[in-house]
C-alpha cells in the first residue's frame, strides 16, 4: 500500500526520504549539483567558472564558487568554503581571480581556501598530493 496517497510528505518522511526541494524552495540561488560522482547535498553558488576533473568526489554541503579549478582524484569533505572571494581588504572587487587545487588532494572538514588577490599574480594554487 503506498503510504503517501498523493497526498505531501510530513516533515519526518520528507527528512526521511533525503528530499531537497525544501532547501530549492527557501534558497533559489543554490544549486544541488546532479553529477554521478558527487553526493546528494552538494551545494554550489555561482557555479559557472567550476571545473572538476575526473573522480571528484565533494561530500554533503561542499560549497564551490568562483573561478576554480579542482584536479583529479581530489576529495572535499564537509562543510568546506572553496573558491571565496579573496579575505584580502586590498583586493579591489571585479578584478580577476581564481583558485587552482592540484591532483589527489584530500581537503578535510571546515576548510575554507580561497582566490588569490591581483597583488600576487591572482591565483591561489594548491599543489598535487595535498591533504
Amino acid at each position: 500500500v503506498d503510504p503517501s496517497h498523493g497526498r505531501r510528505p510530513s516533515r519526518r518522511q520528507a527528512g526521511r526520504r533525503g528530499s531537497n526541494w525544501a532547501v530549492l524552495r527557501r534558497w533559489p540561488w543554490y544549486v544541488i549539483i546532479q553529477w554521478p560522482q558527487l553526493t546528494r547535498l552538494t551545494f554550489a553558488t555561482g557555479c559557472t567558472d567550476v571545473s572538476l576533473h575526473a573522480n571528484v568526489v565533494l561530500k554533503s554541503h561542499v560549497v564551490v564558487e568562483g573561478v576554480t579549478t579542482i584536479g583529479e582524484n581530489t576529495t572535499l569533505f564537509p562543510f568546506g568554503c572553496i573558491g571565496g572571494p579573496p579575505q584580502d581588504k586590498k583586493h579591489v572587487v571585479g578584478e580577476h581571480s581564481a583558485l587552482v587545487i592540484g591532483k589527489n588532494c584530500l581537503i578535510r572538514e571546515h576548510v575554507t581556501i580561497n582566490c588569490g588577490t591581483s597583488l600576487d599574480a591572482g591565483t591561489t594554487r594548491v599543489g598535487d598530493a595535498c591533504w
